[in-house]
This record gives C-alpha cells, structure tokens and sequence, in this order.
C-alpha cells in the first residue's frame, strides 16, 4: 500500500487574533485609544489577556474616559491601567491621559509594564488639572500588584526617552499636583528604571510667597510591603526631582533609590528628601553617580534620614558617588534622626559635600538615633554651617578612615547624647569643637563624648569640653595626635570646663600640641569643673600665658568659683608654664616648666 503525505503550511494574513489570545498591536496613526482607525488592523489592545501595545514615531495616542477599561480587573473603573501581563511599549511615540481626575495604573492586580523606549509618556494632557491629587500615578497597586517601568532601553541618545509628570503634550505646564507612588497598596511593589537615554521629570512643587500651593510627591514603597520598591539611575540616566521624594512612606513599606553609573544624575530642586518616612528607607549614590540639592529662593525643605518615630533611613555614599548640598540658604538642613533611626555611610571613594548654609543634625528630637559612619570616605562642610551630634537625641560620628571637616562641631546640644568616635584618618575643625552644649549659655543637660582611639584631629580654632552650664563633655584619647592651632576668628583657646563639666584624658601614646598664642583652661568659669589628666604628651606653646588650673584670669587673679584638676604620669611641656589658681589642684605628672 502507497501511502502519500501532504505539508501543512501556515500563512498569516492579518487577521484579528481570537478571544481569549495575546497579541502585539502597533499603532497605526495619532488618536484616542478606543480609536479602531488608532492601531493597525483596527484591532484595539484589550484587558486581561496580556496585550502588547507598540506605539509607533509619528503617533500620539491619548487614553480618555469614552475607553472601555483597558488592562483592570474588578469594578469599571475610568482609570488608565496596564495590568494581567499587560505591556506598553513606546517606540519614538506618545502616550498620554486626557481626563484629570482619573489614576493611571502600572502593574494593577498583576504584571504590567510600560517601556518607554523612545518617545514621551505624559501623566496627562489635561486642561482642567486637579491641584494636589492624592494619587496620579500607581506603579504596583492591589492585590498581586507588580509594576515595571522603564524609562531608555539604552540605545538612544541621551533624554530621547522621556517620563514627564510635569508638563502635557504641548510642553505647557500642568498646574496640579501630580503624584507617583511605587507600592501603592498592601504587598505590592514597584520598580522604576531610568537607562542611560532616559529622563524623569518629576512635577514641581509651587509657592505663594511662604505658603506651599502645590505639594507633589514621588514615593518609593509607600504601603507596607514585603517586598522592595526600586527608582533605579543606570549609567547616563537623569532624574529632576522637583518636589518631595519620599522612600519607604508609609509603616511597614520598604523602598531603595540607586543612583549608580558614570553620570547617573538626580537634581533636586524643591521639596522635601525622606529617607524611611514611617517606614523603611534607602538612598545609594555610586559608581560616578551624582546627587545635587540646590538652592530653592522660595522656601527651605529639609532632608531627612529617619522622619517619623518609626521611620528608618539609610544613606550610602559609596565608592565614587557623590552627594551634593549646593551653595545658598534654602538648600535644606540634613537631619539624620530626625524622629526616627537614621544612618548615613561615606565609604572609601566617595564623597559627601555640604556647600549651603544649613547644618548637619544628628539625633533632633528625644528618642531619636542620628548615626554618621566615614568608612574611608570624604565628609565635608565647606561653609560656617554648624555639624550638630546629639541635639535632643542620640548622635554619632564614627570615623574609621578617611576625611571630615567642618566648620564648627557641637556635641549634646541641648538635652541629646552626642558621640565622636575617631578611630583613623584625619578629622578637621575649621573654628569651633565644643563637646557638651553649643553656645556658653546652652539649656538643657547634653552630653557629648569624644573617643579618639587613633587618627589625627585638627582644631583651627577654639576647643572646649564641658561648654556650657549643666552640661558634661568627655574627651578620651587612647591613641593618635590632636593639635590646636589658631583660625582667622580665634587664637586657637582650650578649656575644659568652660562653663560645665569636662574631662580630658590623654592616655600614653597620645599627644596633644597646643601651638598658639590662646589660652588654656581647667576649669574657667562660675560654675565650672575642669579635669585634665595627662599620660601621654601635652605640649603648649607659641603663647605668653600659662596653662590656668582652677580659677583666675591671665593677669594672675582669681575670679571664678570654677575648679581644676591637673595630674597623671605623662609629660607637660608649657613655655610659660602652669598656673594652680586657689580651686586647682595638681595631683602629679612631670612638668619640664613649673612656672608660677
């Protein structure tokens, strides 16, 4: 028996796919999304069966409320959705929302994904905008709710893709509020990447002389969540933030900003920086990535690492990162701890700069912890603002290797607990370091603790433990060098007890120089109660005046209740010598000059 077999051969013609079935729709002209004369075959891109829609150069497709419910489960809704598997993709096209009042919805119940390969997506492209929506854009929103968008696919030319919640379709300014929220609800999460030809333009937050008018925000986990929300910088991606930007909002969310690659940029302009608000927060700047805050001439935002009581914020600057506070006024205080738990790490190559006029805080308010680790880094404050440890909280600067320098540092400011640790490198202060109270006539009861186990420490200026009136300050050097040198607004003073409680402790293998022409005290003024303890070196010179123990001005009379305790085992060396007023004591030590 012959038996033939005949090939089966499939051919495409175009046809519309069946209920039920995914299929790959391309745009075929500028129009409305519930257009058949929009895409190519007539055939609209449809809900639940994971339809991808192209959007062609040339095309400009706008999404209306006339659109029956396109890729949401559950209640009709007028909302914008890209769920069920759901993918966008935006090929030298437009996408945008002509209603005002409606969410646009990525990754809703599920997967969705809008790529905005080449081209611009507008959050809208309406005329009557709603001032301060609560919410305009969900990425990750209800059960299951897994939201992607990426911004680039890295083959374009620098900002040729364009994410803008800022301005409609003509480049007009929207005049709302326009939010975006990664892991809107319970459980979801969401995921923003910005590649090296992508742009995100956050809107932008707007004054009425002092008084916010329109309040925007970008959240990055906002709900509680199991899972991380991401706003992720690649490698010549830029963001400009220009309102509030907020990761980790709400208890129980987690979100992480990644700013990482050769110019990877985000510039913030107006509003508020939170790193872990209610929940918990992360922000890593590295690999030549660049963080700037600059100046807003309408009103000062803070940022903050650790807000609300719950709140905890991390701030990584890693190796070649930078973060930048730019010069001006209304850059913003840092506040690290603010209510919460808050740390910020500069490890070995990058770099932390604060050029503004606002200071540095590190545990604000009672019951926060404000925590600052250099771990090979470089911290600096350029300026005559202030780096605060402790102000009602608990404050720590711990640096193992590296750099620092500031103008001016306090410790237990008001009623906090503030903590230096010096381990290795070197950490300079440009005017003042007062450990325990901030100004001579500071309230409260503060602490502040300075260990210095190696490294060098530098003090162009004046130094004081023990500053103001119940106040304490403890200075332990158990290892390395401090030298107290003048500064263009002092002569370089040492005291402890200035006006409080302080204890210096220098133990052997630690050295101390004092070449200035100020004075040193222990023990100075009404009040006062200096202790100095000399095991290692203590050398005083350059100056006309004697080291000042208890009591008593330069010309040699006492005036003061103040008490001093000078003793230990190490060596003193003092050119003028050292005065025992009627409250010192001297309790031993070797002296290569007695003097008076």
């Amino acid at each position: 028996m012959k038996i033939t077999f005949f090939p089966f051969f499939s051919l495409s013609i175009g046809l519309a796919p069946l209920a039920g079935q995914a299929a790959t729709i391309n745009s075929a002209a500028s129009g409305t999304w519930a257009s058949t004369s929009s895409w190519a075959g007539g055939v609209q891109p449809k809900t639940g069966v994971g339809d991808t829609a192209n959007i062609g150069t040339g095309h400009t497709i706008i999404y209306t409320t006339a659109t029956p419910t396109a890729g949401l489960t559950g209640p009709v809704s007028a909302d914008f959705g890209v769920g069920n598997s759901n993918t966008i993709n935006i090929n030298g096209g437009v996408l945008s929302q002509l209603d005002t009042a409606s969410w646009l919805r990525i990754g809703h119940g599920g997967v969705g994904t809008l790529n905005i390969n080449d081209g611009r997506f507008h959050v809208t492209d309406g005329t009557a905008d709603v001032g301060n929506s609560a919410d305009r854009l969900m990425v990750g929103v209800e059960t299951n709710g897994n939201g992607i968008i990426n911004v680039g696919d890295n083959t374009g030319a620098a900002g040729s893709a364009v994410m803008n919640l800022r301005d409609r379709v003509d480049g007009t300014a929207n005049t709302g509020a326009f939010n975006m929220n990664l892991g809107r609800t319970t459980n979801t999460f969401g995921t923003v990447t910005i590649n090296s030809d992508g742009l995100l333009q956050g809107d932008t937050r707007t004054y009425s002389g002092a008084t916010v008018v329109n309040n925007p925000a970008i959240r990055v986990g906002q709900a509680s969540s199991t899972t991380q929300s991401v706003l992720r910088v690649n490698g010549g991606g830029q963001f400009n933030a220009r309102g509030n930007v907020e990761a980790g909002a709400l208890a129980g969310a987690q979100g992480l900003i990644h700013i990482t690659g050769t110019s990877a940029r985000m510039d913030m302009s107006h509003g508020e920086l939170t790193l872990g608000y209610a929940g918990t927060g992360a922000m890593t700047v590295e690999n030549g990535g660049v963080f700037s805050r600059s100046n807003t001439t309408a009103m000062r935002a803070d940022l903050y690492v650790g807000r609300s009581a719950s709140g905890v914020g991390t701030l990584t600057v890693g190796n070649g990162g930078t973060f930048r506070r730019e010069s001006g006024s209304n850059v913003g205080d840092m506040r690290i701890g603010f209510d919460g738990r808050g740390t910020m790490n500069v490890e070995t190559g990058g770099l932390y700069r604060n050029e503004s006029g606002n200071g540095d805080f590190l545990g604000v308010n009672t019951g926060s912890q404000g925590t600052i680790n250099v771990n090979g880094g470089t911290y600096e404050i350029t300026t005559l603002a202030i780096l605060n440890i402790g102000v009602n909280g608990t404050g720590t600067f711990r640096q193992t290797a590296g750099s620092s320098q500031a103008s001016s540092v306090r410790l237990g400011v008001t009623n906090g607990s503030g903590t230096l640790d010096l381990q290795g490198g070197t950490f300079t202060v440009r005017t003042q370091l007062y450990v325990g109270g901030d100004i001579v006539t500071a309230p409260g009861t503060g602490s502040g603790l300075v260990t210095q186990s190696g490294g060098n420490m530098v003090v162009n200026g004046t130094f004081s433990v023990g500053l103001a009136p119940t106040h304490t300050g403890t200075y332990t050097m158990t290892a390395g060098t401090m030298a107290i040198t003048p500064s263009v607004t002092s002569a370089g003073d040492g005291t402890v007890g200035e006006s409080g409680t302080g204890v210096f402790t220098i133990s052997p293998g630690a050295t101390v120089t004092q070449s200035t022409g100020g004075q040193f005290f222990v023990g100075r003024n009404n009040g006062s109660s200096g202790t100095l303890i000399v095991d290692g070196t203590f050398e005083k010179s350059g100056s006309t005046l004697p080291i000042r123990v208890g009591n008593g001005n330069s010309s040699g009379t006492d005036n003061t209740d103040g008490t001093g305790l000078l003793g230990g085992t190490g060596t003193i060396t003092s050119d003028v010598g050292i005065r025992i007023g009627s409250k010192g004591t001297i309790t031993g030590g070797l002296s290569t000059n007695i003097g008076n």
